[in-house]
């Protein structure tokens, strides 16, 4: 078994982002395993709370958030929950400007003149529709 001495060399080439989650891999794998999801739990809240609003608007619009909340929470409409805590971050959930938001971090090369996809832009635009669809009535 690698001790921490050995595993020091990995760990300075490591991001920030990789020694949290080893850190708390590290930490389940000691004790016990809830104590990693707690610290990841803990990491998680801090960064939200020094993210200002566009950074969580920007988070909670990316695909793999988005579809974990509309996949895998427990309540009758994910949907509506979701757009409640947009809105909570002072935003309306169906303006044209959170689209555009989303749309941007989902695709950066819009922005920075990178290459977009088309099939998984077709794809974003699928699962997005319902919200296009209400920020075009919102607009009428």
């Amino acid at each position: 078994m690698p001790t921490k001495a050995t595993n020091h060399h990995k760990l300075a080439a490591a991001t920030g982002l990789q020694l949290i989650l080893q850190a708390a891999a590290a930490h389940g794998e000691s004790s016990e395993p809830d104590h990693e999801v707690g610290d990841l739990q803990q990491a998680l809240r801090s960064a939200w709370d020094l993210m200002d609003a566009a950074q969580r608007m920007q988070l909670l619009g990316s695909d793999a958030v988005r579809e974990q909340i509309l996949n895998e929470l427990p309540c009758s409409d994910p949907q509506e929950q979701l757009d409640a805590a947009i809105a909570a971050e002072g935003q309306p959930a169906a303006s044209s400007d959170n689209i555009v938001s989303r749309l941007l971090a989902a695709f950066p090369g819009f922005v920075d003149d990178s290459d977009v996809n088309g099939a998984d832009l077709v794809d974003w635009v699928g699962k997005n529709l319902g919200a296009l669809r209400a920020a075009t009535q919102r607009q009428a």
